[in-house]
């Protein structure tokens, strides 16, 4: 007599909120639960990614997916929540706190791309790349340049700010010693021996380069402004590689218009993507701008799709995960 065949046990559900994501982890997550992926090329509203999550258990999601009290209360079996991301404004962190929802990120994992970034926007903006190439490609480069036209400025030797220092001030400062520039850093801690505490308004007005790498807070919103922008030297160069409402884009704009300050290098925007050609940097040739592509490298990005799924898994089988929201967390 033959025996009766084994119940199938369901596996867990998991919603992946892009269709395209580098590496292996979805593929490694599908072995071990009931994976749906999203099917389409643009990214889902908020409406359609609570719809298309519909009864899955756990997410694993990215930077720009809102986590919040209206996709939460039509997801009311969403137990575990991964975002493929260093960032997470996105996440209503109340909304999560009040359900006991656990929801991880990736910090540490982008922090060489980012850096190496850093240094990419520094130096176009200084040696005024967006207008080398723009004469380049217009075909304009028709006569040798006069020994005097043109001329941009070192970033060998110079004197570096960076504003919050955590690890991707820290791994910029790691790279600024091979440039023997002068670290100097503005942060709530901790320090280390490469880079020197300072208060913000000495680092604004001593710093040939200033490097914003601050998270998104109440206290960080529009950090630099007008005011702090009249601190910097005229030769001083701006990089923002945090988060885009950090810096006052606005007073940005008019202190590259009337030579305030000589350049900026900008990743992130306060509202992102730019829709809008308007948009006063756009228009800047002394604006050096990247449309928030710091950790667009396939080692970087695969990197932090698989510390998401690592999290997502231990969560799903109700393990502690490595990288909990601080703000989540119970001490």
């Amino acid at each position: 007599m033959s025996s009766p065949p084994t119940p199938q046990i369901p596996r867990a559900r998991v919603a992946v909120s892009r269709g395209s994501l580098p590496g292996d982890s979805v593929a490694r997550l599908s072995s071990v639960f009931d994976v749906r992926v999203w099917p389409e090329a643009d990214a889902p509203n908020p409406s359609d990614l609570a719809a298309f999550i519909d009864d899955a258990e756990g997410l694993l999601g990215v930077a720009k997916d809102l986590i919040d009290d209206q996709l939460l209360d039509r997801c009311p079996q969403l137990r575990a929540v991964a975002i493929a991301s260093t960032g997470y404004d996105y996440v209503d962190i109340e909304a999560a706190r009040r359900r006991e929802l656990p929801v991880t990120h990736t910090p540490a994992v982008l922090s060489g791309a980012v850096a190496d970034h850093a240094f990419f926007l520094m130096t176009g903006a200084r040696r005024r790349a967006h207008e080398h190439t723009t004469m380049f490609r217009s075909g304009a480069w028709d006569r040798h340049l006069a020994l005097d036209e043109m001329l941009g400025l070192d970033v060998y030797g110079s004197t570096l700010g960076i504003v919050g220092y955590g690890q991707v001030g820290k791994a910029i400062a790691r790279r600024a010693v091979c440039y023997e520039m002068t670290i100097q850093e503005y942060s709530r801690g901790p320090h280390d021996d490469l880079a020197k505490p300072v208060e913000l308004d000495d680092l604004l007005r001593t710093s040939d380069i200033v490097v914003m790498c601050l998270p998104l807070l109440p206290e960080t919103t529009h950090l630099i402004a007008e005011r702090e922008l009249r601190l910097m030297k005229p030769t001083a160069t701006l990089v923002n590689v945090g988060r885009g409402a950090t810096l006052d884009e606005q007073a940005l704009a008019s202190a590259l218009k009337r030579n305030v300050i000589h350049s900026a290098g900008i990743d992130v925007f306060e509202s992102e993507p730019i829709s809008d050609t308007a948009n006063p940097l756009l228009e800047l040739a002394n604006a050096f701008l990247t449309p928030h592509m710091a950790s667009a490298t396939h080692a970087a990005r695969a990197s932090m799709v698989s510390v998401a799924a690592d999290d997502l898994q231990a969560m799903m089988e109700h393990r502690p995960p490595q990288h909990l929201l601080a703000e989540l967390r119970h001490e």
